[in-house]
């Protein structure tokens, strides 16, 4: 079922479509993206629990998002229901004070626009398996393969988190069968705990305040909670801005790197007494440094099944989109 939107979530998608052209950086960093021949897609969270199929079209450079109506429930009007959440963070915004050096170096980073989904659980399992796991996504969607919910939608088929209560109840081998090794799995389950516990609680916190929280369940480390409350929240400003300075310096040749690290000291220098600046630079770079390290991993858990016959698919099928 595809629907025009309406209102407030026609207005948003609009913003999002007109973000200015040229150097436009999608991120897809949230394993959920599925590539496509000229397009990524994914099954994100809006309001009230809505699920949306959000569409990223390549050579239009816009998102397209589709209501997807629950399986078996009542007919829904897609106006009643918040979309993700679209931002696009433009840099030629924050650089017009910059020293000239930086602006050249910086303006190649662009427009970065991003989806956010409103689901916190959503964000949390993918930054724990990411943080521990060495071919993170890779795991991450076959573990979603084995124990979520199935989707059938018209872009392709799709495989969604397993919610926090169906993670408590998980044996072990369906985390080693997706090659999720024992300890992540430890944090994963007390993960889904807390969140079960307290997520309308988290729900009304800051990103700084969604940080320190997460931080304090077992297995969490302050980079995981930070990659979940970016992704929840789209506010750089939690992400420690040196810490991603150092990686994208790390990325460049050996020749460069000396140069690279002189430039990323002016950088933080330029950006300290600016939260705007931080929010931006953070949320550019960090798209940027997963773009560089993209591509075919070997996780170093070696992966059997032994939990048997999976069933194929897990979940219900849910026709849409």
């Amino acid at each position: 079922m595809n629907t025009s939107l309406q209102s407030p979530a026609r207005a948003q998608l609009q913003r999002a479509s007109g973000v200015p052209t040229g150097s436009l950086l999608f991120s897809d960093d949230h394993p959920d993206w599925n590539p496509a021949p000229g397009y990524h897609y994914r099954l994100a969270s809006g309001g009230k629990g809505s699920k949306w199929l959000a569409l990223w079209d390549h050579r239009e450079k816009k998102f397209d998002l589709r209501f997807v109506p629950r399986p078996g429930g009542k007919e829904e009007d897609p106006a009643d229901f918040d979309l993700p959440e679209i931002t696009s963070t433009d840099l030629s915004d924050v650089l017009g004070d910059a020293p000239i050096p930086l602006v050249r170096s910086l303006a190649s980073l662009g427009t970065l626009v991003r989806l956010s989904t409103l689901s916190l659980w959503e964000a949390l399992p993918a930054a724990v398996i990411a943080q521990n796991v060495t071919a993170g996504r890779d795991s991450y969607r076959r573990w979603c393969r084995l124990n979520g919910a199935y989707w059938v939608l018209s872009a392709g088929p799709l495989y969604t988190v397993p919610g926090a209560q169906t993670v408590l109840t998980l044996p072990d081998c369906a985390f080693t069968d997706a090659g999720i090794d024992p300890g992540t799995a430890r944090a994963l389950r007390a993960t889904a705990a807390a969140y079960l516990e307290k997520a309308e609680d988290w729900s009304r916190y800051t990103g700084e305040q969604l940080v320190d929280a997460l931080q304090g369940i077992r297995g969490v480390t302050r980079g995981t909670a930070v990659a979940a409350a970016v992704e929840y929240k789209s506010d750089g400003a939690s992400y420690p801005l040196v810490s991603l300075l150092d990686t994208w310096a790390s990325q460049v040749s050996e020749s460069s790197r000396e140069r690279a690290r002189h430039l990323c000291n002016e950088i933080e220098m330029w950006a300290a007494d600016s939260p705007e600046r931080q929010r931006a630079l953070t949320l550019a770079i960090a798209a940027r440094i997963h773009r560089a390290a993209a591509g075919p991993r070997r996780s170093s858990f070696s992966c059997q099944p032994t939990c048997g016959s999976y069933p194929a698919p897990p979940g219900r099928p849910q026709e849409a989109g």
